[in-house]
C-alpha cells in the first residue's frame, strides 16, 4: 500500500483525474484545502484498490513490482469498482517480486524473538491437525550438553628432553553448551 502511494502520488494520470473529481465534487465550496483533501482522498482509495489487485495477483502466484509506472497503473476512477468487483488481478510483471520475496522482504524488517514466536505458533496450529491437544508450552524448550574426551600424551616420552614430573600422562577436555528457543 505505501508503494502505491507514493506511485499514484507521482502519477500524472491519476493527479489529473483525482484533481478533476475533487473540483467537481468540492469545488463550488472555494475552500481550497477541502478540495486538495478530496484529492488526496481519491488518490488514496486508488492506490488502495491498486493494492487489492496486486494481493490477488500474487496470492495467485503472479510477480507484482515494488514500484508501478504509470504504464503498469490499472485503478482510475472511473473503472475502479468494476475492477474490484469483477476479480480482476494486477498485470504480472517479469521483474516484479513474488509472494516468496514479498515475505521475506518484511521478515527481514521483524525481530527474530517475534518471528521465534510466530513460528512456534504456526508448529502448534499444524500440530493440533492431528493432536488436539498439543501446545509448545509442554515441549521442550531446552537443552544442555555436556560432552568430555580424552587423550594419552601427544608428545615423544624422551626423559632427556622434557621431565615428566610436571606433565600429565594424558589429557582431559571438557565442553558445555546450552541452547534455548
Amino acid at each position: 500500500m505505501a508503494f502505491n502511494s507514493f506511485a499514484v502520488l507521482t502519477n500524472p494520470q491519476c493527479q489529473k483525474e483525482a484533481a478533476a473529481t475533487a473540483s467537481a465534487v468540492i469545488g463550488w465550496t472555494g475552500i481550497v484545502p477541502l478540495v486538495l483533501g478530496v484529492q488526496w482522498l481519491l488518490l488514496e482509495t486508488m492506490a488502495l484498490a491498486e493494492s487489492v489487485l496486486d494481493m490477488r495477483a500474487i496470492v495467485d502466484g503472479k510477480k507484482i513490482p515494488i514500484y508501478k509506472t504509470p504504464a503498469q497503473w490499472r485503478v482510475r476512477l472511473s473503472n475502479g469498482v468494476q475492477l474490484l468487483t469483477s476479480g480482476a488481478q494486477s498485470i504480472e510483471s517479469p521483474g516484479g517480486f513474488d509472494y516468496t520475496t514479498y515475505e521475506k522482504i518484511l521478515l527481514f524488517f521483524e525481530k527474530n524473538k517475534s518471528k521465534y514466536l510466530r513460528t512456534m505458533d504456526i508448529v502448534e496450529w499444524d500440530m493440533q491437525k492431528t493432536d488436539p491437544g498439543f501446545h509448545m508450552e509442554d515441549c521442550v524448550y531446552a537443552v544442555e550438553i555436556e560432552s568430555q574426551a580424552s587423550a594419552g600424551r601427544l608428545f615423544s616420552k624422551l626423559i632427556v628432553l622434557v621431565p615428566t614430573l610436571f606433565l600429565p600422562h594424558s589429557y582431559s577436555f571438557t565442553q558445555k553448551d546450552a541452547r534455548s528457543y
